[in-house]
């Protein structure tokens, strides 16, 4: 989503919902496998809050955004359904 060519099929074909953590709850996740190239030979912490100040404005192009946090999916997936039906009430009227 975050190189424009990609970003623009997507939006222009598909709905995009930006999944938003804080960078601890990100760091947590990341950081539960050694399979990131990104984060090898770095601090995780500086690694991913540069990630995310860099991409957060590709990202805020999505129409929907959604906060995740450490809780149980059920919560995030709950929430992701709340907005998504909130998205579509206000493109019908």
């Amino acid at each position: 989503f975050v190189q424009p060519s990609t970003r623009e099929l997507i939006l222009d074909r598909g709905l995009a919902i930006w999944l938003d953590s804080d960078v601890a709850t990100l760091v947590s996740r990341v950081t539960r496998n050694d399979n990131r190239p990104l984060l090898r030979g770095g601090d995780p912490v500086e690694i991913v809050t540069r990630l995310k100040t860099e991409r957060e404005s590709a990202y805020a192009e999505a129409p929907i955004k959604v906060m995740s946090n450490s809780g149980p999916h059920s919560e995030t997936v709950n929430r992701i359904l709340q907005e998504l039906a909130e998205w579509l009430s206000s493109r019908s009227s």
